[in-house]
């Protein structure tokens, strides 16, 4: 059987020896305005979410892709240590899932970062096995369907985040009540697939990543359609918003950061007294916080109330 469009690409690009330029990875970008400045939000209310002023950052929209939107200069050096810092030593812990624990690696009560902080011998069984966390509307990977039932309070800080990337790039509001958080490796892969589970797929779908690059690669809504491979690095911000939202998408390859942003600290940020242990995991490794919007503005839960 003849492999789609997609899997050959995403083949191509996942083979090492391919050595794409950087203008290849990025030349369907095209610069476009945000939709302004938030008069009601503080300089300190940006700072505390690790934010830099919202007229620096730079909006691009892939002219083959509408809708798929990258936004770079978001957060301060402190800002992504600190997104990273909720990723490694935070999001992994109970009551939140993660995929250690139904395989017997992590008991249903312990946080990995815990068990990687105290005991040394089963930290080097886990430190590079955590793939995923989930938080709010736990995603289901078998069903692929959310349930009232399997539902954890989602993190208020990485709502607010949501709530004002959404508005300053879209226009629009935002709500965050399901998200996934992926850990990568350098040979780490996510083959081509479309987030389809919320019941509402018009609000925009939110990503935001640290740590090491990766190529990520888009295409239609058919895996028979031409994809396009897009260069994220640590700090961007990636919306799949309209036609893009439901498109087919995957992660060929992780490459090495060219820069360190999380290390350059202020002195606040330096005396973090998880700071080795953090920036050990992200010095091989990458996070991303892939955000949904689940219910319709109004609801409260999924059968509507």
């Amino acid at each position: 059987m003849e492999a789609s469009m997609f899997k050959s690409q995403f083949k191509y690009y996942r083979n090492k020896a391919n050595k794409p330029n950087e203008t290849e990875l990025g030349s369907c970008l095209t610069p476009r305005p945000t939709h302004g400045v938030l008069n009601d939000i503080s300089e300190q209310s940006l700072k505390d979410l690790g934010l830099t002023d919202p007229t620096q950052w730079t909006v691009f929209e892939h002219n083959q892709h509408p809708g798929l939107l990258v936004v770079k200069n978001v957060f301060s050096n402190d800002g992504q240590y600190y997104w990273i810092h909720r990723c490694v030593v935070d999001y992994p812990a109970p009551p939140n899932l993660n995929n250690l624990s139904p395989i017997g690696l992590l008991s249903n009560d312990e946080n990995w970062y815990d068990v990687c902080l105290n005991y040394s011998a089963r930290k080097s069984a886990i430190f590079r096995k955590l793939r995923w966390v989930t938080l709010g509307y736990h995603h289901n990977w078998d069903t692929k369907v959310y349930s009232d039932d399997r539902r954890s309070p989602f993190p208020q800080d990485l709502a607010r985040l949501c709530e004002i990337v959404a508005r300053v790039v879209t226009g629009c509001g935002f709500s965050a009540e399901a998200a996934i958080v992926n850990y990568y490796y350098h040979s780490s892969t996510i083959s081509g697939h479309t987030d389809h589970s919320e019941p509402n797929v018009d609000a925009p779908l939110l990503s935001f990543s640290f740590g090491d690059s990766a190529i990520f690669l888009i295409g239609g809504a058919s895996h028979d359609d031409p994809a396009s491979p897009i260069l994220i690095e640590s700090g961007d911000v990636v919306i799949m918003s309209g036609p893009s939202r439901l498109s087919v998408h995957g992660v060929p390859r992780i490459l090495p950061a060219k820069e360190h942003p999380w290390e350059q600290l202020n002195n606040n940020a330096k005396a973090d007294p998880h700071r080795d242990i953090v920036t050990e995991f992200i010095s091989q490794a990458r996070v991303n916080m892939n955000v949904r919007q689940v219910l319709f503005p109004g609801e409260k839960t999924l059968n509507g109330h």
